[in-house]
């Protein structure tokens, strides 16, 4: 479904390479994560996907999603919102506080889908449902501040999904929140049946969702395999110390 070769992000204004040749596709259907500490490129990578790189940024090498160049200028159309969509890490951020909930759902419907306002308020409604919302109607016209952070992200996924994408990344999706929430949210993630990209620093959150693990350092891919081997026979020094992070019960 994606295949990333050679990928570079260099800033040429701090003489910066953040992301530095690295290759990796995702399979249909699967959920590959993508970990790393902060500030080794993980999030960037996501953004080069998407064609939301900093304009200060130079891109090079290939990002191919199907049959579609993701690195030729203008980005291709109907593809990010539509076929890749983002669940950002931070949803109080991410949402517009000046906004209803039902005002921001139902504008990803109304770009990309020619419904009349009672069509686009059922289908806003019954994505809320999906995702695990009680009281759809109640929180449609409520505001972001006015539902929790596990709402908030909730309508964030519902959001990325309504368009029903090919393909989710997922930056960071569980760090605000707390365990019984993640617990919930990650759950949620996986029933949803979806290819998915899975950013985190947290690979004890990797063990519930994953089917491949990418280990990302100083821009470089440094480790590469399934759960299994990631957990059971790490081969990289800097895995087993991520691995030596996760709190043990």
């Amino acid at each position: 479904m994606l295949q990333v070769s050679r990928l570079k992000v260099y800033f040429p204004d701090n003489d910066f390479t953040a992301v530095d040749g690295i290759d990796f596709d995702i399979h249909d259907g699967e959920i590959l994560a993508l970990v790393g500490e902060s500030g080794s490129g993980k999030s960037l990578t996501a953004l080069s996907i998407l064609g939301l790189q900093p304009v200060t940024a130079e891109l090079s090498g290939e990002i191919k999603f199907d049959d579609l160049d993701l690195c030729t200028k203008p980005y291709p159309a109907g593809v990010r919102g539509k076929r890749i969509s983002l669940i950002a890490q931070d949803p109080l951020s991410a949402l517009n506080p000046m906004y209803s909930i039902y005002g921001q759902l139902s504008e990803a419907v109304k770009i990309y889908q020619a419904l009349g306002e009672r069509e686009t308020y059922k289908l806003c409604f019954e994505y809320l449902e999906k995702v695990g919302i009680p009281d759809p109607e109640r929180c449609l016209k409520a505001y972001p501040h006015e539902i929790s952070g596990g709402m908030r992200q909730r309508v964030m996924i519902a959001m990325a999904i309504i368009n029903e994408p090919d393909l989710l990344i997922a930056d960071e999706p569980t760090t605000a929140l707390d365990v019984t929430v993640q617990a919930v949210i990650l759950q949620l993630l996986k029933s949803l049946g979806k290819t998915i990209l899975f950013i985190t620093h947290d690979l004890g959150v990797v063990a519930e969702i994953a089917d491949r693990v990418l280990v990302m350092k100083n821009g470089k891919i440094v480790e590469a395999g399934t759960v299994y081997d990631i957990f059971e026979k790490p081969s990289e020094d800097y895995t087993k110390h991520l691995l030596g992070a996760v709190p043990s019960l």
